[in-house]
C-alpha cells in the first residue's frame, strides 16, 4: 500500500472517536474490497459483452478473436476511468471538534 493510501486511511480512522476506530477501519476496508469487486465485475462484464457481441459467439468467450477482445478492453477502460473518477471526488475535510480549554 502506498504512502498516500496510508495517509488517507490514517486520516479517516483518526477522524472517528477512539472507541469507534476499529469499526471505522473495518468499514474502510469493506468499502475498499467492495469497490474493487464492483470494478472487476463491471470491467469483466464489459469485456465479455463486447467480445461476444463482436464475434457473435454467444457465451463462449474463449473462442473470441483477438480484435474482439481488444475492442472489449477499449470499451471497458472508460468504465474503469469513470469508477476512478467517482472514487477520487474531493470531499469536505472531516470536522474536528474544538478542544476544551483546560482550566
Amino acid at each position: 500500500m502506498g504512502r498516500v493510501h496510508r495517509a488517507h486511511n490514517s486520516t479517516t480512522v483518526s477522524a472517528t472517536p477512539r472507541e469507534r476506530s476499529g469499526e471505522a477501519g473495518g468499514l474502510l476496508n469493506l468499502m475498499r474490497v467492495f469497490g474493487t469487486s464492483v470494478g472487476v465485475a463491471g470491467a469483466s462484464a464489459m469485456l465479455s459483452l463486447a467480445a461476444c457481441g463482436a464475434d457473435g459467439i454467444g457465451d463462449r468467450t474463449l473462442a473470441a478473436r483477438e480484435e474482439a477482445v481488444l475492442g472489449g478492453v477499449n470499451g471497458g477502460l472508460p468504465l474503469l476511468a469513470a469508477f476512478a473518477g467517482l472514487a477520487s471526488v474531493p470531499r469536505a475535510p472531516p470536522r474536528i471538534p474544538a478542544l476544551k480549554a483546560v482550566a
